[in-house]
């Protein structure tokens, strides 16, 4: 019994200790260490605070590898003289063992250029969910160099993160990693910069493993610019993913084969999202050229993300050699705009989807002027398209083969003005017609406005969809769907509530030829590129005006192919596209403004604040009496001096010439006073001595 309570007091005395050594407290550790040079053995430097190493030049091979950096977040800051150089190897047996921690080192040296050279980060060990958090800031530019990321040791669910700001410009030459050195997730963040430039071949085979995550950030950048094959064989396999995320972003260029070759294994996803400011984008011919999913894969997403543009441009043959292999997976194309800054024109050109496979396609369209589809654009006899269109002003449909649609070609139309139809010139037998089974081609209307000429020279073969259950109000374009066969009236709420011979009176009342006959003149007039009057009448939707300048301004070569170089036709939404494209002035007109603003504003708050004090007599007492106060200290000064003046002069024997007026009056002026006061003292002494005379006499 004794033997078991002194191993119950043992046991318990031994918690004690080890909880209050992991309870201790480290006062001294959290101070940070200053070092003006690489200490070549520092053990407990970064066990639990950060260091700082400043003064630095060089960091040669095997800088940290006697660096115990501990458990916990800590920081280590490199910062250059006038330059930082990394030498090959310098991180090379940096051990990163941080469970859900992170170490953070910091590269900065000031209007100096980095050039991260070959094998700089080799043989750094990262350890499974330990975080490396890269920061590179306030140089000049910044050039990664071939192999400069290679040779990292990374353990499954480790991070790398690399964070690049205020840096003018950024480099990445060819072949900066080899073929599988990210075992696991990096991502790469950049902001405030210039230019960004990817070279060719720079991240050439990079193979993203299963569950990995492949990352790059962008914000507030002047220009990107994708050369040809710098993104070469890019592979994602199984659940991994890439992602291109950018926002405020001026100009991006992609050149041609700058994803040649791409390679997407089951439930990859590839997602390239940008948010600009207000410009042109094109994508060159060939740019995503042999986009393929490997053989029986399956949910693959391809997303592009276009928004707040100022025009997209898909050049002939941008994705050519598609290969999705299973309408499983899919290629996304959205593109989004403010509602008051809409984008102004969408345009695919001729064999934009070059492609003998199926797939699907879904292209989701909103807040734009103008769609334009030209021939063979879209591949409709290989792949399932659906098409969202929201808030377009014009959608052209005309040179688009009808015969070719073979597969799935669904249109949803939402609030949309005008479209201009493909040419039906085919029998009515070679239609899946809606009474049999569901045809290859379907129209669904969600929201169609009164003034509308969407569906008055629609094919009424092709059936029409509404998704009006919540309508109560019946207007003509809904009237007209109910003419011709198109409505079911039990799904239109307003339609039920309605006799047969009300709706024939609102269907008089509507007119559909002259409705027809003008959506047909207006259309002809919008779209005739011939065109050469001016005075045509303008159309208003959603407060922008569309009319026949517009449009062939948009449809110009120049403006197509994103060259500045824009035809003679002006037009308000065009110069503003072209102000918009030229940021920095846009900035420094603003800035302009501002300051004239601020300087306007001050003096006037001065003035006013001046005006009113005059009116204050509290005010105009005391600003009176400074001034006498200061009247009065300046003359006694002057007095002072010219009195010692004319003493140190007295005493040299000195008369000088330039003695103050004001001066010797003042002097004369106490003189006679001195011979007054004399005066007066004789004088009544001599007054005193006859009263003494007269008093001796009497007695």
């Amino acid at each position: 019994m004794i033997c078991i309570l002194n191993n119950s007091i043992i046991l318990l005395l031994t918690l004690i200790i080890s909880i209050v050594q992991l309870t201790t407290i480290y006062h001294i550790d959290y101070e940070p260490r200053v070092f003006d040079y690489i200490p070549s053995n520092c053990y407990d430097c970064l066990s639990y605070r950060d260091i700082i190493l400043t003064q630095l030049t060089d960091v040669p091979a095997r800088s940290f590898a006697n660096f115990n950096l501990g458990s916990r977040d800590t920081n280590m800051i490199l910062n250059g003289q006038l330059n930082l150089r990394l030498h090959p190897y310098a991180f090379q047996s940096l051990i990163v063992y941080k469970p859900n921690k992170t170490l953070t080192i910091t590269l900065t040296a000031p209007n100096s250029w980095l050039n991260i050279t070959e094998n700089t980060f080799n043989g750094l060990e990262l350890h499974s969910y330990s975080t490396l958090h890269i920061i590179i800031k306030f140089f000049y530019g910044c050039t990664f160099h071939k192999n400069s990321l290679s040779g990292i040791k990374m353990d499954k669910y480790s991070h790398l993160i690399l964070d690049i700001s205020s840096v003018t410009e950024i480099i990445f030459e060819n072949n900066i990693i080899k073929e599988n050195d990210f075992n696991s997730s990096v991502k790469f963040l950049i902001s405030r910069t210039d230019t960004i430039i990817f070279d060719s071949y720079s991240f050439f085979q990079l193979n993203i493993q299963s569950n990995q995550i492949i990352s790059f950030h962008f914000e507030l950048i002047s220009h990107i610019h994708f050369k040809s094959y710098s993104f070469k064989s890019l592979q994602l396999q199984t659940s991994s993913s890439f992602r291109f995320y950018s926002i405020f972003l001026n100009r991006l260029t992609i050149d041609s084969y700058a994803f040649e070759n791409m390679l997407l294994d089951s439930n990859s996803i590839f997602n390239f999202t940008i948010y600009t400011l207000g410009t042109c984008l094109c994508l060159k011919s060939y740019s995503f050229d042999n986009l393929q999913t490997k053989y029986k894969s399956e949910n693959v997403l391809i997303l592009f993300q276009f928004n707040t543009l100022r025009g997209l441009s898909f050049f002939s043959n941008t994705f050519s050699n598609l290969s999705l292999n299973s309408i499983d997976n899919q290629l996304k194309i959205f593109s989004n705009n403010p509602l008051n800054d809409p984008n102004l024109i969408i345009n695919f050109a001729v064999d934009t989807f070059s492609t003998i496979n199926n797939g699907s396609i879904i292209l989701n369209f909103s807040e734009v002027i103008l769609i334009r589809f030209e021939k063979n654009s879209l591949k409709t006899n290989y792949l399932n398209h659906k098409i969202f269109f929201k808030d377009i002003s014009l959608v052209d449909l005309s040179a688009l083969n009808y015969k070719l649609i073979k597969k799935n070609f669904h249109l949803h139309f939402d609030d949309i003005q005008y479209v201009k139809w493909y040419k039906q010139n085919i029998e009515e037998n070679y239609l899946n017609h809606p009474h049999h089974h569901p045809s290859l081609i379907q129209y669904h209307f969600t929201h169609i406005s009164n003034s509308s000429c969407l569906i008055y020279s629609a094919s009424h073969s092709i059936p029409w969809l509404f998704s009006m259950s919540n309508s109560t109000i019946c207007d003509c374009p809904l009237f007209y769907a109910y003419k011709h066969g198109q409505l079911d009236k039990q799904i239109i709420p307003c339609l039920n509530s309605m006799s047969q011979y009300e709706i024939i009176q609102q269907m008089n009342e509507c007119n559909f030829d002259r409705i027809e006959s003008h959506c047909y003149l207006t259309l002809q007039s919008l779209t005739n590129l011939n065109n050469t009057n001016e005075n045509l009448s303008s159309k208003i939707f959603h407060s922008f005006e569309l009319n026949n300048l517009l449009i062939q301004q948009l449809y110009d070569k120049n403006y197509l192919s994103c060259s500045f170089n824009y035809s003679l036709l002006s037009s308000t939404l065009i110069i503003r596209s072209r102000l918009f494209n030229n940021f920095g002035l846009v900035i420094g007109i603003i800035l302009g403004i501002f300051i004239t603003l601020l300087i306007i504003v001050i003096a006037l708050l001065n003035g006013l604040q001046y005006k009113m004090r005059e009116y204050d007599e509290a005010w105009t007492w005391r600003r009176n009496m400074s001034w006498t106060t200061l009247r009065r200290t300046l003359s006694q000064t002057s007095l002072r001096r010219s009195r010692r003046d004319l003493c140190t002069l007295n005493s040299h024997g000195i008369t000088s010439k330039s003695d103050n007026q004001l001066d010797r009056l003042r002097y004369e002026q106490q003189d006679i006073n001195d011979h007054e006061l004399d005066y007066d003292l004789k004088q009544s002494q001599s007054i005193q001595e006859d009263l003494k005379k007269n008093n001796r006499l009497y007695l």
